[in-house]
C-alpha cells in the first residue's frame, strides 16, 4: 500500500510539473524534456502494465508540452496538425496512433491494450520528440 501511494504521489508530481511548465510559452527546455523522458524510461523499465500506461500518458503530455512552446492550437490534436510539416510523415502518423492509444487508455474503462502496443507508442513519441529537437 505504501508503494502504491508513493508511486501515485510521484506520478502526481510529474503531472504537476508538466502542467506548470506547459503554461510557459517560448523556447523548449531541453533539460526539462530530458528529465521527463528519463522518468518515462524508468516507468517503462518496470514492465508493469500500470507503469507502462502512466509512461504513455506522460509521453503524450511531454509531446503536448513541447508543441505548446510554439503556441500552435488549443489541444494536442490541433497542435499535431499544425506541426505536421516538422515530422517525418511516418513519424507523424505514429504519433497520432500513440495519441489515439492514450485516449483509448484514459477514456475506455475496458480498453484492451497490450504491453507491446504501449512500448511501441512510447518509442514513437520519443522519435517525434527527437525530430522536434526536444530530446
Amino acid at each position: 500500500m505504501k508503494t502504491a501511494k508513493a508511486i501515485f504521489k510521484a506520478i502526481f508530481n510529474i503531472f504537476s510539473l508538466i502542467f506548470r511548465k506547459s503554461r510557459k510559452k517560448g523556447k523548449i527546455d531541453k533539460e526539462y524534456s530530458r528529465s521527463c523522458w528519463h522518468k518515462i524510461e524508468n516507468l517503462v523499465a518496470t514492465n508493469q502494465i500500470s507503469d507502462l500506461k502512466n509512461a504513455l500518458i506522460l509521453a503524450d503530455n511531454l509531446m503536448d508540452y513541447v508543441m505548446k512552446a510554439n503556441n500552435c492550437g488549443d489541444n494536442l490534436g490541433q497542435r499535431l496538425k499544425n506541426h505536421q510539416g516538422k515530422f517525418n510523415p511516418a513519424t507523424y502518423q505514429l504519433i497520432w496512433k500513440g495519441h489515439k492509444l492514450r485516449n483509448q487508455l484514459v477514456h475506455e474503462i475496458d480498453a484492451e491494450i497490450f504491453h507491446f502496443q504501449i512500448k511501441q507508442s512510447i518509442e514513437d513519441f520519443k522519435q517525434g520528440l527527437e525530430e522536434l529537437g526536444a530530446l
